[in-house]
């Protein structure tokens, strides 16, 4: 009779401390996404802490945008690369690094911050110079966005590496939302309706008097309501009306 040792992989669950072994067809299978008793896809790190929680929220809030469904109605969207990104559980150092891709000192706030009556000098703001006695607000603001271009740029590379979708259309609609409010993500979705609706109902206009209109239109509404009504509208062009056409 012949005898053989098998060895064979045992998990623990960190959370629960179940332990138990994955065969797949008498072999060693895959590390398993959950533990087999209490079914948490954290099992092998254990429960996140304080900190982990922190950066957790402060990256779906970076990241969220409001979504205008209908009406009045709509609400605070986590974006799905986010969610995506968090189901991977990175590391805090990682995390910190996400938010802070530059600098912390000209990353943080842009207000005067009131304490027991005495007014402190805002962190994260860029000083003027060479005095360096006053605050840069238009040099803030750009520092500002751009931190925000290399956090997203950092979580498209971390995502692609990793081999996790990314959707751009998200993206793009947080990206509108930074920039123009709550009208971003609402005209993202609108314009490119109302395009096609035209297209459909005037077959003989071209292109440019298709976003004559559309720009004549929403140009007047959203005067009162965005910075740039022009430049957020032309961010919200379909792929169809930005090809040249054909002569």
């Amino acid at each position: 009779m012949g005898i053989a040792r098998i060895e064979v992989d045992e998990y623990t669950c960190e959370l629960c401390g179940y332990k138990w072994i994955n065969r797949v067809n008498g072999k060693d299978g895959p590390v398993p996404k959950r533990c087999a008793k209490c079914k948490h896809q954290h099992w092998e790190r254990g429960p996140i802490d304080t900190l982990e929680k922190r950066c957790r929220d402060a990256i779906k809030k970076r990241f969220g945008y409001f979504r205008q469904i209908g009406g009045f109605h709509g609400g605070w969207q986590i974006e799905t690369n986010v969610k995506l990104y968090l189901q991977g559980r990175p590391s805090v150092e990682e995390m910190k690094v996400l938010l802070h891709p530059m600098c912390s000192r000209y990353t943080t706030g842009s207000t005067y911050r009131h304490a027991h009556g005495r007014k402190y000098k805002p962190t994260g703001c860029v000083p003027t110079f060479p005095d360096a006695k006053k605050i840069d607000w238009e040099a803030t603001k750009k520092a500002h966005e751009y931190e925000r271009e290399l956090s997203r740029q950092l979580l498209k590379d971390l995502m692609t590496e990793r081999g996790i979708p990314y959707d751009e259309k998200e993206a793009k609609s947080q990206s509108l939302y930074s920039r123009h409010g709550k009208y971003g993500p609402y005209m993202l979705r609108h314009v490119p309706e109302l395009c096609d609706a035209l297209k459909k109902n005037q077959p003989e206009w071209s292109n440019e008097a298709i976003k004559t209109k559309i720009l004549k239109q929403w140009s007047e509404e959203l005067k009162y309501m965005v910075a740039s009504p022009e430049e957020l509208i032309e961010s919200c062009w379909p792929d169809w009306l930005t090809k040249t056409e054909k002569v």
